[in-house]
């Protein structure tokens, strides 16, 4: 699965997650008597929902593991929380114990009167029990991984590396980095090993949570996981989209084209509000919408619908952005062939070279995507055999 495709996979299926929960919370919220049976069918269909996240994560750690390991399709308020991935296990301890306490708060006066409730106010002495034995496995359980990850962490400046990193030419003056991803791959390996035993352990945490919990308290525990993740999702949106904001006005008062870029519509608008120029230039002479940068923005993450609307209205395949590499540079670096396919078949120049002398096809050989690379071998030799040809039957003036 690929970067584009996972984030259009999220979108889905957290709108879904939301359907599930609202069901959920309506049935818990029934004044009237409240069926465990129901409470619990509800559970396990939000359980089974996200197990599903839980193993595209892992099969898109396979693809691209910075990207699942740092958290990028969430916000960076969001990510600065995770653990390896996803959330610290012993969070699910923490959660069952606070709700345990508010709630004892709010039915104080229902248990000193014996009454018998269902929520996680009523934790039995057994119960309690069994979430504490939870508890001394998950820390040992963490401190392991946590432990292989800081070693791992210590030892990426190995002599392996070191060794790459004094090649003659330099890593920062070439374009051959077949040293480094030699040295790095077992490095990779042992993340991903580490990553998908993480995701384990957070699956396995959830599955004896349900497993210890009633009914109706498993389904007071899932909502209060589900809403406190909306929270923090939420006011990671509005806190960085107000620094954003905050810092491009602070820049430049005069110069929208980040925004714009980014296809930001909602802190565009505010930003036209506040009296910023969308005719004005940067410093490179380039305008809020510079199709350079939308082509090769689409054909980095492959957005081939919108690059094959772009190329319809008629944007130059061949535009380059201010570092001059074309879009189809982008594509090639990013091993989209698909979207690679797309602007060659509208024109693309599969020799275009950028301003370090790079053509894709240099981009495609150093994301090592062997798909990409047959293809945009298989175009240059068809286009340096047009060449040949026509050099053969017009020869030039000096021949």
């Amino acid at each position: 699965m690929s970067i584009s495709a996972f984030e259009n996979f999220y979108t889905e299926w957290l709108e879904e997650m939301k359907h599930r929960f609202k069901r959920l919370r309506a049935a818990l919220q029934q004044t009237s008597f409240v069926e465990e049976e129901g409470i619990f069918n509800l559970v396990q269909s939000c359980h089974s929902h996200y197990h599903m996240y839980m193993s595209e994560k892992i099969r898109l750690c396979k693809e691209d593991l910075s990207f699942v390991i740092a958290g990028m399709w969430r916000s960076p308020f969001e990510a600065s929380f995770l653990w390896i991935g996803g959330w610290r296990p012993t969070t699910a301890i923490v959660l069952a114990y606070s709700l345990m306490g508010t709630q004892i708060e709010g039915e104080l006066q229902k248990l000193l009167q014996g009454i018998e409730l269902p929520s996680m106010a009523a934790l039995s002495a057994k119960q309690l029990s069994m979430i504490d034995a939870l508890q001394q496995k998950l820390r040992e359980s963490e401190d392991s991984l946590s432990n292989r990850l800081a070693i791992l962490q210590m030892l990426f400046a190995d002599q392996q590396m070191a060794k790459a990193a004094a090649a003659n030419p330099p890593p920062s003056e070439s374009n051959d980095f077949s040293d480094f991803r030699e040295a790095m791959e077992p490095k990779l390996a042992s993340l991903r090993d580490i990553f998908a035993e993480a995701e384990q352990l957070r699956g396995e945490t959830i599955q004896e949570m349900l497993r210890i919990l009633r009914p109706i308290q498993a389904g007071q525990y899932a909502l209060a996981a589900y809403e406190m993740t909306m929270a923090v999702q939420k006011l990671g949106d509005k806190r960085e989209g107000r620094a954003q904001l905050q810092a491009l006005v602070h820049v430049s008062r005069s110069n929208i084209r980040e925004l714009a870029s980014q296809g930001n519509v909602d802190l565009l608008t505010k930003a036209l509000q506040s009296g910023l120029d969308p005719s004005e230039t940067d410093y490179d002479g380039r305008t809020p919408l510079d199709s350079g940068t939308e082509l090769c923005k689409a054909a980095a993450i492959g957005n081939n619908a919108y690059l094959s609307r772009l190329a319809k209205y008629g944007v130059d395949p061949n535009v380059s952005d201010y570092g001059k590499p074309t879009p189809l540079h982008a594509a090639a670096a990013g091993g989209n062939t698909e979207a690679a396919q797309v602007l060659v078949k509208e024109g693309a120049d599969v020799l275009a070279k950028d301003r370090h002398g790079y053509s894709p096809l240099d981009e495609a050989k150093v994301s090592d995507d062997s798909v990409a690379i047959e293809f945009l071998e298989n175009e240059v030799y068809k286009r340096q055999s047009a060449e040949a040809h026509m050099s053969s039957h017009f020869p030039t003036q000096a021949e």
